[in-house]
């Protein structure tokens, strides 16, 4: 539903501070995905999906997240930067005035982290069976 050609993704426990959307949009260019915290797990680094921008056009020609496949929290963000990379895109760590508050609602919501586990051996059998 998101009309700008920026779209960005923010989870329930961000805040987010002054100025915060115009270095956003000065930071995001087409061509990549944008995120405050890059991360590496398996050999694969990934930008934290807890608050990840790109062009309207990345998005749409990545599909978005594939929430199909994953089901529950996590591992959704590693496998959409890990396409993103497999496409020619880039992962680009830009540091924007924002604060997460770690793992705040996945420790308050009972079950939250249930199929984490599952969803990393999914992630890792796609990159295996594309390799």
């Amino acid at each position: 539903a998101a009309t700008g050609d920026i779209v960005l993704f923010l989870n329930n426990d961000v805040e987010c501070r002054p100025g915060f959307l115009d270095k956003v949009a000065a930071d995001v260019q087409p061509g990549g995905l944008y995120g405050p915290s890059k991360l590496d797990k398996h050999g694969l680094a990934y930008l934290e999906g807890w608050c990840i921008a790109a062009y309207r056009d990345l998005w749409l020609d990545l599909g978005g997240w594939d929430d199909s496949y994953y089901q529950g929290l996590y591992w959704e963000d590693n496998d959409l930067c890990w396409r993103a990379v497999q496409q020619g895109y880039t992962l680009n760590e830009v540091a924007w005035p924002v604060w997460h508050y770690n793992n705040y609602t996945s420790n308050t919501i009972p079950g939250a982290k249930d199929k984490s586990a599952e969803n990393e051996a999914k992630f890792l059998a796609r990159v295996r069976a594309a390799a």
